[in-house]
């Protein structure tokens, strides 16, 4: 009977016990999320004052990227964006719009284009002005930001974020991925990745460099790097250290202005 006893108790003990580890356990995991989520604005908001994000509310942007011009103009609390180049018959052609009215003209003369090309030609001047104004699109409402911890790269300790969209008000490449990596010392964005899915999909890592001050907001240029197969998007600052990148364009914005 003292057996029986004493057996009762030893396991109600280590039931106890096993209870308070495991309280202990998810009270631990809850705090370390609690801390996370708390730091994935306060990473975005960093970058986005180390780079002068503010100071572009409301201004005309403009600059050249590939032989063509950019333009962003502030009107009546909504922007207008427009591309205009020369084609490969040397045609000059004009995009533009604002809100839902777009517009494609080919010398001069207006054109019809249809859904599927209107739709085309918006997202592929949506990537470049996303690119070039970075870090402003991190904190738009379809964005949810996951933080990866903090890395190392170069000797240089940086933090580590993942950016994925909502389906709604993501766009067509909505699916895309990102990782920003912001300088723990600078708060600046050194360094970004991302897989995207279109045409095929694939992967690019970007070393920032030519950094430059243009009325109160950090514009940089970009080394534009592909990995080698088989390496993932999580580990593209290791493949970085590693050399195992081939350097395939240089993505270089010139004659910025803004006003």
């Amino acid at each position: 009977m003292r057996k029986v006893v004493y057996m009762s108790l030893c396991f109600m003990v280590i039931g106890c016990t096993q209870e308070k580890q495991t309280d202990q356990e998810s009270n631990e995991i809850e705090n370390d999320e609690n801390i996370e989520n708390s730091s994935q604005p306060e990473v975005v908001e960093m970058m986005q004052n180390a780079h002068g994000v503010s100071n572009l509310d409301g201004k005309d942007i403009s600059f050249t990227f590939r032989d063509k011009q950019y333009a962003r103009y502030s009107f009546n609390n909504q922007y207008s964006y427009s591309r205009s180049g020369e084609n490969e018959k040397g045609e000059m052609i004009i995009d533009s719009w604002r809100g839902d009215d777009f517009q494609r003209s080919i010398n001069g003369v207006d054109v019809q284009v249809t859904s599927k090309e209107e739709n085309g030609y918006k997202s592929s001047i949506n990537s470049v002005f996303y690119f070039a104004l970075l870090p402003v699109a991190i904190s738009d409402p379809a964005v949810n930001v996951r933080s990866l911890g903090d890395v190392k790269i170069k000797d240089q300790m940086y933090t580590k974020i993942e950016v994925t969209f909502d389906e709604e008000q993501g766009g067509e490449d909505h699916s895309d991925i990102f990782i920003y990596w912001m300088n723990k010392e600078t708060h600046t964005m050194d360094f970004l990745a991302y897989q995207y899915f279109t045409e095929g999909g694939g992967i690019r890592f970007r070393e920032a460099f030519n950094q430059r001050d243009i009325e109160g907001f950090r514009f940089q240029d970009y080394n534009n790097y592909e990995p080698l197969a088989g390496i993932e998007l999580i580990d593209m600052d290791i493949a970085y250290e590693m050399g195992r990148m081939e350097l395939i364009s240089e993505i270089v914005l010139t004659g910025v202005k803004v006003k």
